[in-house]
């Protein structure tokens, strides 16, 4: 790619707005208003089974926008935990389980993959006798430790997959 080319991209880029929902269950509620506004809509979600359920709703209804997942997108990866740098999100799962009574006397937990993440570190908080609720609690915590100290350099090289589908599905729709 030349550095017109690149530019071009980052032009077109940041013609595009933003827009984030609290899960897949939610876009049903954002989509709508949009619509009202007219506004083209991409909708890029996780690839767990709440998010497929839901976009199999969403195109069955033919509700407005398109709706690709990560799966989709880029082979294997499950949530946007899946994007970020295996060294980062164990550095980041350690400092949430730390403080934890029942994680202590553990060795430091390590995901040695980089895709389905959360569902791993579930599985071994389950093992250590976490219940369904202090998992959820641990994960929304590590989730917002995680994205509040996001740095591009901790962020894979997959995700650019998840840029060029913006950038084509805005070149289709903006025609």
């Amino acid at each position: 790619m030349t550095h017109l080319e690149s530019y071009e991209k980052k032009v077109k880029l940041k013609d595009i707005g933003l827009c984030h929902c609290q899960g897949a269950k939610d876009i049903k509620n954002i989509v709508p208003m949009l619509e009202l506004a007219n506004r083209e809509c991409l909708i890029i979600s996780d690839g767990d089974a709440i998010a497929i359920e839901n976009q199999k709703s969403h195109k069955e209804a033919k509700l407005w926008g398109n709706w690709l997942r990560y799966d989709e997108i880029v082979h294997g990866i499950v949530t946007g935990e899946d994007f970020i740098d295996q060294n980062f999100f164990n550095k980041k799962a350690n400092s949430q389980l730390e403080g934890l009574e029942k994680f202590k006397g553990n060795p430091p937990f390590v995901v040695q993959q980089d895709n389905d993440k959360l569902k791993i570190l579930s599985g071994f908080l389950k093992s250590k006798q976490f219940d369904v609720f202090e998992i959820k609690s641990i994960i929304n915590l590590l989730k917002e430790s995680l994205y509040n100290g996001l740095t591009p350099k901790v962020i894979r090289q997959e995700y650019k997959a998840v840029i060029v589908a913006v950038l084509e599905n805005y070149e289709k729709t903006s025609k």
